[in-house]
């Protein structure tokens, strides 16, 4: 691995937002370790089901717009959802998010809002 990737891996790991490539077919590609942390699920449970099941009911049709108007190629700022912890729990997360059409994938950071 070359020094520029292991910078960026060490960048992605250590992040304390939560960081992640998702496709737009609604499923998680990568994550950081953050959504472990935050949420308490695996990478493997985080990747296995669609990424709106972990979205709060009440925030699903904003959260689809927004999931909508990403495919459509526009850039998401300051958008905030709730996430369905492990436990049961949720976790209020602010979003900024950009698609790449051409390669099917969102590239997406979130932030732990809940303490707000």
């Amino acid at each position: 691995m070359s020094s520029e990737n292991r910078d960026f891996v060490h960048f992605f790991d250590n992040s304390l937002d939560m960081l992640c490539i998702a496709g737009l077919d609604g499923y998680f590609k990568t994550l950081n370790p953050a959504w472990s942390r935050t949420l308490g699920y695996t990478t493997k449970e985080l990747v296995a089901e669609p990424y709106i099941n972990f979205i709060h009911p009440d925030d699903l049709q904003n959260t689809l717009h927004e999931a909508a108007k990403l495919n459509q190629g526009e850039t998401t700022i300051l958008f905030e959802n709730r996430y369905r912890c492990k436990d049961g729990t949720y976790r209020w997360l602010l979003w900024q998010a950009s698609p790449d059409l051409t390669r099917g994938l969102i590239y997406a950071s979130a932030r732990d809002i809940s303490p707000r």
